[in-house]
């Protein structure tokens, strides 16, 4: 029995979108909600993100984001089905342990029921300079130099959720979006 390839596919207009949202919130934590649809292939599961809404009704802190109950239980679906959820995970440089980069338990509880649903998990780094990027399919990672605020250093990493098994899932962008962050640093 060979094994189902498991691809999240977003473009650089909704990856904007959340780094902004993540940018926007530093040090606290964002969430927000995923659109778009899932394509279940012979030997592939592949999201395709077709929109991105940042939550604003949520009480957030540096380790932890909780939407008003009223936005959790609201079906937000318009044109695109909802498809799963996003949030942060924010680093101070000098203090990188102080949260997971990864899944963490309580993720997996809040999604251990829903079936054929993506995490986007993104990590912000406030860095001083910028750095050596990943190299990891599994990961969309950049360096963003904003004006009068510094650099940032960002890593997305998705999830998927099937059969109620969690598994980190292979990430794709188009070539443009790495093209663009690469002609910010230089």
């Amino acid at each position: 029995m060979s094994s189902i390839e498991r691809i999240i596919f977003i473009d650089e207009r909704h990856l904007e979108s959340l780094l902004r949202s993540g940018i926007e919130t530093y040090p606290r934590e964002t969430l927000g909600t995923v659109f778009g649809t899932l394509k279940k292939e012979k030997n592939s599961f592949i999201w395709e993100v077709s929109a991105v809404h940042p939550i604003q009704l949520a009480t957030r802190k540096e380790d932890e984001v909780k939407a008003y109950e009223n936005i959790v239980n609201e079906d937000w679906s318009m044109i695109n089905p909802h498809i799963g959820n996003y949030h942060s995970h924010n680093y101070d440089f000098n203090n990188q342990d102080r949260l997971t980069r990864g899944i963490s338990k309580e993720d997996k509880e809040a999604h251990s029921e829903n079936s054929e649903e993506i995490e986007l998990i993104i990590n912000l780094y406030k860095i001083p300079k910028r750095f050596r990027l990943t190299n990891n399919p599994q990961v969309i990672s950049g360096n963003l130099p904003l004006e009068n605020i510094g650099y940032y250093r960002f890593d997305i990493i998705g999830y998927s959720w099937i059969n109620k098994r969690i598994l980190r899932t292979k990430m794709q962008t188009t070539k443009r979006f790495y093209q663009k962050v690469k002609e910010l640093n230089y």
